[in-house]
């Protein structure tokens, strides 16, 4: 069915749903689609928004308290439902998140985003959002070892939670040994034994 509508076949990076509607993020742009109201089936070209307050292509996004977090490579932006009917959702004015995301790494964990940042000098830093502002978890040691060489290159997260603790999982596809792993309960990095990614 999909394919007989305006579905970015072939670009849809990543996708979420929020109050009624799919969104996708159209790979290598600023932009992304949503479908019709309640059907995931129906795609209109015309239902396309681009960001405008950086240059950045997104790389990723993550719904979280009915707001979708849209991640570039090197800064974000939140948008939220207004209720527009030409275009429902908009970007929450004033909200300019000068860290990027690494593809495939934000997740949501206890009532908010955790995610692998690339900020515009190339640092790499784990960030948890408070509020709408990154506040750093990783470690020193943790930013080394994200620093040497190609190692985000393939990296994905994930989240968990188990016995009253929240866990993230930051799997690297060039460690061979260990998996880095935040244990947001306690406020400490483990490392584990090597984890396979999620396929």
């Amino acid at each position: 069915l999909i394919a007989d509508c305006e579905f970015p076949q072939g670009e849809a990076l990543e996708g979420e749903f929020m109050d009624g509607y799919f969104l996708v993020l159209i790979n290598e742009s600023r932009a992304f689609q949503i479908s019709a109201l309640e059907d995931g089936t129906s795609w209109d070209g015309l239902d396309i928004a681009e960001r405008s307050e950086a240059s950045d292509d997104l790389t990723a996004m993550r719904r979280s308290h009915r707001e979708i977090w849209l991640m570039g490579s090197q800064t974000g932006e939140v948008w939220f439902d207004n209720g527009d009917p030409d275009f429902p959702f908009a970007p929450i004015q004033g909200v300019f998140i000068e860290q990027g995301a690494k593809k495939g790494t934000i997740q949501r964990i206890a009532n908010t985003v955790i995610w692998l940042t690339i900020d515009q000098d190339g640092s790499r830093i784990v960030n948890i959002a408070d509020g709408y502002t990154p506040k750093r978890v990783s470690t020193h040691a943790i930013e080394d070892m994200l620093q040497t060489g190609e190692t985000v290159v393939g990296a994905k997260g994930w989240t968990y939670q188990e016995r009253g603790h929240w866990f993230y999982v930051l799997n690297i596809e060039s460690r061979d040994d260990t998996t880095p792993v935040f244990d947001l309960t306690n406020g400490r990095w483990d490392e584990r034994g090597l984890a396979e990614p999620l396929t």
